[in-house]
């Protein structure tokens, strides 16, 4: 048989939806959707590394790369949740 973990989750088109009706971001990035999972799961703490909104580039997208995401609009809201004490960020 195939081993699967326990704590292992999939998120299937349904919870992609209402995440993106809730934050308002079409294709929100695999670490806000992972966040989002943690708060979702009501997590006793969440801190937050390596999150700088694309502020400095990456390797795996060439310069002038039009990104599907709106990191300005994640980092509002992960601000916003850092403020509320929902979650820390250290960047």
């Amino acid at each position: 048989s195939k081993y699967k973990n326990k704590h292992d989750y999939i998120l299937d088109s349904k919870d992609r939806e209402v995440l993106r009706n809730k934050i308002y971001i079409n294709t929100p990035t695999t670490g806000f959707i992972a966040t989002d999972i943690c708060m979702t799961a009501n997590a006793k703490s969440i801190t937050l590394y390596g999150f700088d909104f694309e502020k400095t580039p990456t390797f795996y997208n060439p310069q002038g790369y039009k990104t599907p995401h709106h990191y300005r609009k994640e980092e509002e809201l992960i601000r916003l949740y850092e403020k509320s004490g929902l979650l820390t960020v250290k960047e």
